[in-house]
């Protein structure tokens, strides 16, 4: 019977993990389908953070109150500049990080986020997503930050510009 049950117990664990599916992965899947300038600059004004989304990242709710002005200001001059000429990269890089992944120095994609961890919640995770031509990013767009908050992918600029003095 305890042989039974742990089985069981097993099966089940690995049933999970396989549901689960790996951020990257998920963003990865995501942003293939904006592999040109013009279809990530109109998914980007889709997708700027509110200030409820705002509310679920930052510790202090006046934090993301500064940090709306930030996207308020962002999204204006997005919606102000041409575009220009739109290019279809064949290569989508997508990369990952968290609070605690910089903390550890295990990553340098941080940015300035460094100077403003604190005001972050510990689970927050970024993404960076990448335009490219080639796997040397000689040419193309460098799109930071993106999050995923209640399976809704957000874009919040770079946080760290708000906070500066």
């Amino acid at each position: 019977m305890k042989r039974y049950i742990s089985l069981t117990l097993i099966s089940l664990l690995m049933v999970s993990l396989t549901f689960q599916t790996d951020p990257k992965e998920k963003a990865q899947a995501y942003f293939d389908k904006y592999n040109s300038k013009n279809k990530m600059n109109e998914l980007i004004l889709k997708s700027f953070a509110t200030l409820e989304d705002a509310k679920k990242i930052f510790v202090k709710p006046e934090d993301a109150v500064v940090f709306m002005k930030l996207m308020a200001a962002t999204e204006k001059k997005m919606k102000e500049e041409p575009v220009g000429e739109d290019a279809v990269y064949p290569i989508v890089d997508i990369n990952t990080f968290t609070i605690k992944d910089i903390k550890e120095e295990k990553t340098n994609y941080n940015l300035g986020l460094l100077e403003i961890l604190h005001k972050f919640k510990p689970t927050v995770r970024f993404f960076t997503v990448k335009l490219m031509t080639d796997n040397m990013f000689e040419r193309g767009y460098s799109y930071i930050y993106w999050m995923n908050i209640n399976n809704k992918w957000v874009f919040v600029s770079r946080p760290n510009l708000a906070f500066r003095k």
